[in-house]
């Protein structure tokens, strides 16, 4: 099973290892990681080794970005020093047993320290070596001891791509954070509030109050996806930006896919319309999860709930989540249920409705058909979770106001009033 029992591939629960971005050194064991560790023979009984294209172009690339490659393996086999020559590395250590002291004797040979090297290995032997570097990886068909101690266990496994994917993990993090983007997905319709997102609110449309909210967070760029030429019109006359799209479309998510196949964008995070109390500081809080986690497909948040009417209120809806932070599900029930009507800690949590996505998640997610918990629960997210992909969520205090009625609309201009007059 990809990543074990219980250990998918991914970061792993486990302190931080050190900044991708410093690390100058690549340690890697050969067999199960650079091969798939199978035993072939040819027709004379050679002993022969299966390597991967993808990790060679990963290993090569990696090398040009100024990072030392070492090989370090227990094994003898006269195929791995051509293959690595092959591959211009040079430093191979073969017939290896302590690979610790293996990985301490390159380190001292280029003036690298523990804390800038990275090391990826498969078996017991690797162990010792791994507690060592200052980021330790392993493909999802390692042992398990050898998964659960390191920081991230590949998608790929050993000999089909594991090591392009710990290569391009690291050259993406030299690269800088990645490029994110928001998207503000409005309609002009609205049952209780008809044109609510141009509501005015000490003398701003509200949409406009929510853009310059969220200007103010480390995103590149801000626009609004619309669907009425009207609410382009006023956006546009406070120089915010803003596009017409489809008015056939069924979510904001879907207004938000389509907007963001015309930005350049790695992260795309959909911001809700009508929160023009928005705190910049929340999205700022599901992009950083991107800067260290390569393996997340969607980030949003969550805040703790104390009042037991807005447990059971169908209207919040609730999120149970993982040690780790990945999402578990997301219902208008109470969830968890608890049992004995006592807790040790906080175990309630409300979903706050900010998403961030990776850029080829959002479209894919947009691609997918409507799911049956998502039907039942009338919770989008919930198709991401059926669909298996990676949904994590933090935790913050921000407590969201959104303006859904006409009590909301005034709520929020009576809070603006008291903020702009120093209240």
């Amino acid at each position: 099973m990809r990543g074990g029992r219980g250990l998918p591939p991914g970061w792993n629960r486990m302190p931080r290892p050190s900044r991708l971005a410093d690390i100058k050194l690549l340690a890697l064991d050969v067999d199960g990681v650079l091969t798939d560790g199978g035993l072939y023979f040819g027709e004379h009984g050679e002993a022969l080794k299966r390597f991967n294209s993808l990790d060679g172009y990963g290993i090569a690339t990696l090398a040009k970005a100024g990072v030392t490659i070492v090989w370090i393996t227990n094994n003898a086999n006269p195929l791995v020093k051509p293959r690595a020559e092959k591959l211009g590395v040079s430093d191979v250590m073969v017939g290896v047993l302590d690979k610790r002291a293996a990985l301490q004797e390159a380190l001292a040979r280029f003036g690298v320290a523990p804390e800038a090297a990275a090391y990826m290995g498969d078996d017991l032997l690797d162990l010792e070596a791994m507690s060592l570097a200052g980021f330790a990886a392993a493909p999802p068909n390692a042992s398990e001891p050898i998964r659960r101690a390191a920081h991230y266990v590949t998608t790929a496994f050993g000999g089909d791509g594991a090591v392009r994917e710990v290569c391009d993990l690291i050259l993406k993090a030299k690269a800088g954070p990645p490029r994110a983007v928001g998207v503000i997905p409005v309609r002009w319709a609205s049952t209780r509030l008809p044109g609510k997102p141009l509501a005015d609110i000490g003398g701003l449309p509200m949409i406009v109050r929510v853009w310059r909210q969220a200007k103010q967070s480390r995103l590149t760029e801000v626009v609004v996806a619309a669907d009425d030429q009207r609410i382009v019109e006023a956006c546009r006359a406070h120089e915010c930006p803003a596009g017409l799209t489809s008015p056939a479309h069924q979510s904001g998510t879907d207004r938000v896919a389509e907007a963001a196949r015309s930005l350049e964008a790695d992260i795309v995070v959909n911001i809700q319309g009508d929160e023009p109390l928005l705190d910049p500081a929340v999205i700022d809080l599901v992009v950083s999860v991107f800067d260290d986690d390569p393996a997340a497909d969607i980030v949003t948040a969550m805040r703790r709930i104390d009042d037991p009417a807005d447990l059971a209120n169908p209207n919040i809806v609730k999120v149970a989540a993982a040690a780790d932070g990945r999402a578990l599900y997301f219902s208008r029930a109470p969830i968890p249920y608890a049992r004995s009507g006592k807790t040790t800690e906080p175990i309630h949590f409300r979903h706050v409705g900010i998403y961030a996505f990776r850029r080829a998640s959002l479209f894919r997610f947009s691609e997918l058909a409507p799911s049956p918990l998502e039907l039942a629960e009338s919770l989008e997210q919930l198709r991401a979770l059926e669909h298996g992909m990676r949904v994590l969520v933090r935790e913050t205090a921000y407590e969201s106001i959104g303006v859904d009625t006409p009590d909301d609309l005034e709520r929020v201009r009576m809070i603006v009033a008291r903020q702009e007059n120093g209240g």
